[in-house]
């Protein structure tokens, strides 16, 4: 079943497969969470990217299929594949909003690590486009426990050195690997960065002189507006939203 399928569902709500046997609260949460997404999608011009709503909505879908992936039915499973088609028939190019969808129906099936969806996310840390770059940086960090740490720091690290827009999300997403500032900038010395070899030291002294807590601060801040959308949907506050 495809998005094209639910326009024509006058109820306005999805036809999904009805749950055989009692869903865990987590993908009754995720179900919730992905239709809400999918509502604003689809009110939401094409010629405009998706509003930070949807993002927070994306990555609190993340974060649940990482932590109870495992655990979901069909039904979570076909809400992602709707959720997927219809990112990959909004607009071009629409990788960059597939992709989460990609990593939460991975989640469900197996183990991620070495999946093409986590290869691309890994691949695509070090964008181009700094807008793309820190939607991947912010993706990565609800799937970190599935991150390959050499790929992923490498990348990261190539941020701190030659970018400008999302440096501080580098910091704070190489900082996770580490439990305290000294490993981290052991493993950051290790590398050596092929061009701004000296604003790559300049801004580790910025790192070692002020600890990793404010380099993470928005992405702890993402995470908890994402963590209260999920609350909302347990206690049933987002029903009148």
């Amino acid at each position: 079943m495809n998005w094209e399928e639910h326009e024509r569902n006058t109820s306005g709500q999805l036809d999904i497969p009805t749950l055989v046997e009692t869903p865990t609260v987590a993908e009754r949460v995720f179900v919730e969470l992905s239709r809400e997404w999918f509502a604003i999608a689809k009110n939401t011009p094409k010629d405009r990217a998706l509003p930070r709503d949807a993002d927070l909505l994306t990555l609190a879908c993340i974060m649940l299929a990482v932590e109870w992936g495992k655990t979901f039915s069909e039904v979570a499973n076909a809400q992602m594949g709707i959720n997927r088609a219809f990112a990959e028939n909004r607009r071009q190019p629409s990788w960059h909003d597939v992709l989460p969808w990609d990593l939460s129906v991975i989640v469900y099936l197996l183990d991620i690590t070495h999946s093409e969806p986590m290869q691309m996310l890994l691949a695509n840390l070090d964008h181009h486009n700094s807008s793309i770059r820190c939607w991947m940086m912010e993706i990565a960090w609800f799937a970190f426990p599935r991150l390959n740490s050499e790929m992923a720091l490498e990348k990261l690290f190539k941020n701190i050195a030659d970018t400008l827009g999302g440096v501080d999300l580098a910091i704070g997403l190489a900082s996770r690997f580490f439990s305290n500032t000294d490993d981290l900038m052991a493993a950051a010395q290790a590398f050596k960065p092929t061009d701004f070899e000296d604003q790559y030291q300049d801004r580790l002294k910025i790192i070692k002189a002020n600890g990793v807590q404010s380099f993470q601060s928005s992405l702890w801040k993402t995470e908890a507006c994402c963590r209260k959308n999920i609350q909302e949907a347990i206690f049933g506050f987002r029903m009148s939203k």
